[in-house]
């Protein structure tokens, strides 16, 4: 027995419903195929665009893991009620995903930051060793020892 086809007409509603989920929760294309990718399902942001116009079937597996990577239960995405329950759910996904974003940021120029500074006090310990060799040449071994 071959598998039967959705009615006319839902792979498109499908697809309204999940370019409104994701702009509902602030995400480009890219990042909602980017989310996914993290996830393991392979996504490409021309893969969302043609989803969202109802030209690509979506499997029961990428529903479920558009749902779970938008934060909402997978009933929310297939149907259209309780819209302020999902809106909630969306915002608050979007939210922590920007979070994760900052959180990301910050912590690559904190850092950026660190390495400055090893750079830096580098720098002044080889001043500093060298400073003492042209004083009277007596440090000699601290600087080979410092520079191994």
């Amino acid at each position: 027995m071959e598998p039967q086809r959705p009615p006319e007409g839902a792979d498109a509603a499908f697809g309204r419903r999940l370019r409104y989920l994701r702009e509902e929760a602030g995400l480009t294309q890219q990042q909602l195929a980017d989310v996914m990718r993290e996830a393991g399902i392979k996504m490409h942001r021309s893969t969302i665009g043609k989803i969202e116009a109802g030209e690509r079937v979506v499997s029961i597996g990428e529903a479920a893991q558009f749902a779970e990577r938008l934060g909402i239960d997978l009933r929310e995405l297939i149907n259209v009620g309780r819209k302020r329950l999902v809106t909630a759910q969306l915002k608050a996904a979007s939210l922590e995903h920007r979070a994760g974003e900052y959180t990301r940021q910050r912590d690559e120029a904190q850092i950026h930051h660190i390495e400055a500074i090893v750079k830096i006090l580098a720098e002044a310990l080889v001043f500093h060793l060298l400073s003492k060799v042209a004083i009277g040449g007596r440090y000699d071994a601290e600087i080979r020892t410092a520079l191994r």
